[in-house]
C-alpha cells in the first residue's frame, strides 16, 4: 500500500473505506457515509489529498471542513464534485486496507449476478 505525506504533516494511506449509499445527496447519519441504496458493504475510496477548513475544493467551493478529498476506482473524477459530499473527516474512515488481492471479490460478484 502506498503512502502519500500530506500539507498537514500527516502521514495517510493511499485507501479508505467509506460505508454507504448516497440516494438523492449526501448527508451524514452518526458520522457515517451512506454511498447507495443497497448495503452497508464498505466502499473503498482512495484518499487523493487533504484540504483545510476553507481552502478550495476540486470543484471550486471552499471546503467547509478539513478532511480528505476521495476518489473511487470506478468514479472519472473526484467524489466530492461529482457527488457533491464534503471532505471526509479522520473519524469517518472505519478501517485501512493493508493488503491487495486482485479478483478476490469476483466469485462474489458471479454468483450475485446469476442468483
Amino acid at each position: 500500500m502506498k503512502e502519500a505525506l500530506v500539507e498537514t504533516g500527516k502521514l495517510v494511506a493511499e485507501v479508505l473505506v467509506i460505508v454507504g449509499v448516497i440516494v438523492v445527496g449526501a448527508h451524514t447519519v452518526t458520522g457515517s457515509w451512506h454511498i447507495g441504496l443497497y448495503s452497508a458493504t464498505p466502499i473503498i475510496h482512495r484518499a487523493m489529498f487533504w484540504v483545510e477548513a476553507g481552502e478550495e475544493m476540486p470543484d471550486g467551493r471552499p471546503a467547509p471542513h478539513a478532511g480528505y478529498i476521495t476518489k473511487g476506482d470506478n468514479n472519472p473524477g473526484y467524489d466530492q464534485p461529482l457527488l457533491g459530499v464534503e471532505p471526509v473527516k479522520p473519524e469517518w474512515v472505519i478501517a485501512v486496507p493493508r493488503a491487495r488481492l486482485p479478483y478476490l471479490g469476483y466469485p462474489s460478484l458471479i454468483l450475485k449476478k446469476v442468483f
